[in-house]
C-alpha cells in the first residue's frame, strides 16, 4: 500500500502512512460498495455519486481528487475480484468493461489506469460474459416505467460519444514511436524536439478545447512564481498559470491530454531512458501523483528569465516537457531558448531562420531557440539545461499556450514506485 499511495508534489515526496493507507482504502472501498449496491446496473450514476463524495474523507480536510485515484483504482479491482470469486462473471465483466470506462470519463481514475484494469480483467473473464457486458448494458436515460414506458415514443438516436484521445490507437502508437526517438535525442543532446506528436486531427481540436477551458476557468489562473522565492513579478516571469490534475470531467480533452503527457508519454520515456542507463532512474509514472501546468503568456506581459526547473536539494524533477497549443510567428517572441551543455555556435544554423527542416529556429550565440508550434513537444533535462521564455511583442496576435509536466526521479534505487495492482497479481497467479 505504501508504494501505491505515496504522493509527490512538485519538489517533495509525502508518504501516506500504512495505517492511513488502510483507512483510506477502506473508506473508498466501502463507498464504492455502498454506491454500487444502491445504483445497481446504473454504473454511470454510481460514478457520478463517487465523484461528488470523493473529497469527503474523514481526517483529510484538504483532500484532492488526484489523491483519491489510487484508492479508487484499487476499489474497482477489488469489486472485480470479489465478483469473480462469487462466480458472478457477468457482473465482473460489467465492472471490468463498463465501470472502468465510466470511472475514467467521470475523472475518478485516469484512462491509462482504467485501460490497464480493463485489459487485466478481460484475461480472466470468459469471452461470452465479456461481450455480453456491452450487449446487455442498460440505457437509463431512456428507461420509463409502467404504462408511461409503453406510451413513450421511440428514443432518439444517442449522440456520438465525445472525442477521446485514448480511443485513437493509431495516435497512441504514433506517440510511442515519437517518444522512443525523442528519448535517444534527449540522452545524446540534453534536449529533444518532437513535431506533430499527436498528428493533424488532434492538433486542430486540442487548442480550441484549451481555449474554452481557459475561458471557463478564467478566475482560477494565478501569476507564475519563481521557485526559490515564491514571488511573482512580470519583469522575471509574466505568465498566468493553471494547475491541472487531468481529472476534470467538465473539460474532457484537456484532461485527457494532461493524462497522456503525465502517464503515456512518461511511461515510454522512463522505460527508454532507464534502459539507456540514465542516472538517476526515472520513477514509474503509474505511482506518481503530480499536476501539470497550463501556462499562458500574453503580449507585453513579460517572459520568463533564464533559470533551471530543478531547484536542487530534494527536487526530484529530472525531465521537463513542454507541449505547445498555439503558434508563434518568428520575430514576435514566445520562443523557448535552451542552453544545453552541448550547445555550440554554428554559423550555418544561425543563418537559417527556421532551422533544420523547420524544427526550431536554430542555434544562436545565446542558445537554441525553439519556436512554439501547435502539437510540438520539447523535452530537456530539468537539472542540467537552463532556459528562458522570450516575452511576446506588442504585435503578437494571441497568447502563447503550453502544457508543461515534469518527470521525476525515483526516491531511491531500491524503490520501483509502480502502483499496486491486486488484479494483476490475481491474473499472474491464474494464467500461465
Amino acid at each position: 500500500l505504501r508504494r501505491a499511495t505515496h504522493i509527490r508534489s512538485l519538489n517533495t515526496v509525502a508518504y501516506v502512512s500504512d495505517a492511513d493507507s488502510m483507512e483510506l482504502l477502506t473508506h473508498f472501498a466501502q463507498s464504492m460498495r455502498r454506491v454500487l449496491t444502491v445504483r445497481g446496473d446504473d454504473l454511470e450514476g454510481a460514478c457520478g455519486d463517487l465523484r461528488d463524495m470523493r473529497l469527503e474523507v474523514p481526517r483529510v480536510p484538504k483532500m484532492r481528487a488526484s489523491w483519491a485515484t489510487p484508492f479508487l483504482a484499487l476499489a474497482i479491482q477489488m469489486e472485480i475480484l470479489q465478483a469473480i470469486e462469487r462466480g458472478d462473471v457477468n457482473r465482473a465483466a460489467r465492472y471490468g468493461r463498463i465501470l472502468t470506462r465510466k470511472s475514467a470519463e467521470a475523472g475518478l481514475v485516469d484512462y491509462p489506469t482504467a485501460m490497464d484494469i480493463e485489459q487485466l480483467a478481460q484475461r480472466v473473464i470468459p469471452q461470452a460474459a465479456w461481450e455480453g457486458a456491452i450487449n446487455n448494458s442498460t440505457n437509463h436515460d431512456h428507461q420509463g416505467h409502467g404504462q408511461q414506458q409503453q406510451r413513450a415514443s421511440p428514443p432518439s438516436p444517442s449522440p456520438p460519444p465525445p472525442l477521446c484521445l485514448y480511443d485513437d490507437d493509431v495516435m497512441l502508437g504514433r506517440v510511442q514511436r515519437n517518444i522512443k526517438q525523442a528519448a535517444a535525442q534527449l540522452s545524446e543532446n540534453g534536449y529533444a524536439v518532437v513535431d506533430a506528436l499527436l498528428g493533424p486531427p488532434w492538433a486542430a481540436v486540442l487548442p480550441k478545447a484549451f481555449e474554452q477551458m481557459a475561458h471557463d476557468m478564467e478566475n482560477h489562473f494565478t501569476s507564475g512564481e519563481l521557485e526559490l522565492t515564491g514571488q511573482s513579478h512580470k519583469k522575471t516571469r509574466g505568465d498566468k498559470i493553471l494547475w491541472l490534475d487531468g481529472l476534470d470531467a467538465k473539460h474532457p480533452l484537456p484532461s485527457q491530454l494532461t493524462q497522456l503527457l503525465q502517464k503515456t508519454v512518461g511511461a515510454v520515456l522512463s522505460s527508454e531512458l532507464n534502459q539507456r542507463g540514465e542516472q538517476p532512474p526515472l520513477a514509474d509514472t503509474s505511482g506518481v501523483i503530480a499536476d501539470s501546468m497550463f501556462a499562458m503568456y500574453s503580449p507585453c506581459e513579460g517572459g520568463f528569465v533564464r533559470h533551471l526547473d530543478n531547484a536542487g536539494q530534494d527536487d526530484l524533477r529530472r525531465v521537463s516537457a513542454v507541449y505547445y497549443l498555439s503558434d508563434c510567428s518568428h520575430g514576435q517572441g514566445g520562443e523557448l531558448v535552451l542552453y544545453p551543455e552541448s550547445s555550440e555556435w554554428d554559423e550555418e544554423d544561425a543563418n537559417d531562420e527556421e532551422g533544420a527542416a523547420g524544427v526550431y529556429c536554430g542555434k544562436t550565440k545565446n542558445g537554441i531557440s525553439v519556436v512554439p508550434r501547435i502539437d510540438r513537444l520539447v523535452l530537456f533535462w530539468s537539472n542540467k539545461v537552463p532556459h528562458e521564455v522570450i516575452a511576446l511583442t506588442e504585435d503578437a496576435p494571441e497568447s502563447r499556450m503550453a502544457l508543461s509536466y515534469w518527470y521525476r526521479s525515483r526516491l531511491s534505487s531500491s524503490m520501483m514506485d509502480e502502483a499496486l495492482s491486486p488484479l494483476r497479481d490475481y491474473v499472474e497467479g491464474h494464467i500461465e
